[in-house]
């Protein structure tokens, strides 16, 4: 079964990003502890929330979410004059394989100090 996951591990990858993006969106912290947030959260979930978790500037932030939102992992829902983010299906399934390489890890804390440098650029 472990190995049936995997495989769908990658191919959910695949589909999601070429290879070249892979590095740029998921070897970086602050695309993972964003990503990873959103997916853990509570609730209506903003901008300026995410920002705050994982230490951040709200135009950082911004960024990120659009690189998400491109690469379908995240949907914006307007809410008024704010935009709620959620996880897609897709990127429900990339937050728990993240969250458990962080829990592996000792490392799932939301903040960047606590990333200790197991994900770095």
């Amino acid at each position: 079964m472990k190995y049936y996951a995997s495989r769908l591990w990658i191919s959910l990858l695949s589909a999601i990003v070429s290879r070249s993006e892979v590095k740029n969106i998921f070897l970086n912290e602050k695309p993972v502890m964003a990503l990873v947030s959103i997916s853990e959260a509570s609730g209506d979930t903003y901008v300026n929330q995410v920002a705050k978790e994982i230490d951040t500037t709200y135009g950082h932030t911004v960024k990120i979410v659009k690189m998400l939102e491109r690469k379908n992992l995240i949907n914006k829902k307007k809410n008024g004059r704010r935009k709620n983010l959620e996880t897609t299906e897709s990127g429900e399934i990339c937050a728990d394989h993240f969250s458990s390489l962080l829990e592996h890890f000792g490392t799932h804390k939301m903040n960047s100090r606590s990333f200790g440098g197991v994900i770095q650029d």
